[in-house]
């Protein structure tokens, strides 16, 4: 479910309009590659998906850890280990 969530978070703040469509879905045949993909599911593990989310959501507000964390409701710690393990840049 947790990883469902995170599919459709980064579809979310990766689509085009504001409608997710189809190709904005990484479960869906729309993205990425079928060497990434397994039965139409990402090959992705959820750590990758989540660093994905968090470093688009890094890029759109700025590097604001705070508001991040609240739009993602994660912990700020979350986000700072990200960092600091080189998950995710703060640019």
């Amino acid at each position: 479910m947790r990883e469902l969530k995170a599919v459709v978070e980064l579809a979310a703040v990766l689509a085009d309009s504001d409608t997710i469509q189809p190709q904005d879905l990484s479960l869906r045949g729309g993205a990425g590659s079928n060497d990434e993909k397994t039965n139409g599911i990402s090959n992705e593990s959820l750590r990758t998906q989540m660093a994905t989310i968090v470093q688009s959501y890094l890029d759109a507000h700025n590097g604001n850890i705070l508001q991040v964390a609240a739009k993602l409701q994660i912990g700020k710690s979350t986000i700072y280990r990200m960092v600091q393990n080189n998950e995710v840049r703060l640019r």
